[in-house]
């Protein structure tokens, strides 16, 4: 597959993906992703560092993220789904073997969760001390972040999985002579 077809193919992919979510958005399973998983595993992990630093009672209720200072309303698009699509399908077109790629979704998939989740931790800290910093956290710099690191860690998986020693010239150029 060529890199044409790849950029194709992850565009057409994308594109499904961002399609079919929106059209679950109409269904129960939206809503479940984010209640059964996104919110609870929040306030799991929440509730564990902040009750290490005296804190605690982080609860999830619902698609609420809920702290003593703050509740925080985890709506359809700030979960994190995009961007866990952009690295997943990105993965699937890359140019590597088939176990690589399945894996390398896997990984890229599960490291954009984490961060997502670091995302959603920051908001909840910054909703009661700064309604401006908030709005610009939520509506910008987070997501752009989100999307800035995923992008990073693609292609750091990329680079990790690359055939060594290829004798094969970089499309476009000339091998290097030693």
């Amino acid at each position: 597959m060529g890199p044409r077809t790849r950029v194709l193919g992850f565009l057409a992919l994308y594109a499904a993906f961002t399609v079919l979510w929106q059209a679950l958005a109409e269904t129960p399973l939206l809503p479940a992703w984010i209640e059964g998983l996104i919110v609870p595993a929040a306030a799991l992990w929440l509730d564990a560092v902040s009750g290490l630093a005296g804190g605690g009672g982080v609860q999830a209720a619902g698609a609420r993220l809920a702290s003593p200072e703050a509740v925080l309303n985890v709506l359809p698009g700030c979960e994190g789904s995009d961007a866990m699509a952009l690295v997943a399908v990105a993965a699937a077109v890359a140019p590597r073997p088939g176990r690589v790629r399945l894996l390398g979704a896997m990984l890229l998939v599960a490291a954009v969760f984490v961060l997502n989740q670091a995302r959603l931790a920051l908001l909840l800290w910054a909703l009661p001390r700064d309604r401006a910093l908030f709005e610009s956290l939520h509506t910008l710099w987070l997501p752009l972040a989100l999307m800035v690191a995923s992008a990073a860690l693609f292609m750091g998986w990329l680079a990790a999985t690359a055939p060594r020693g290829s004798a094969t010239p970089p499309p476009g150029g000339a091998a290097l002579a030693a």
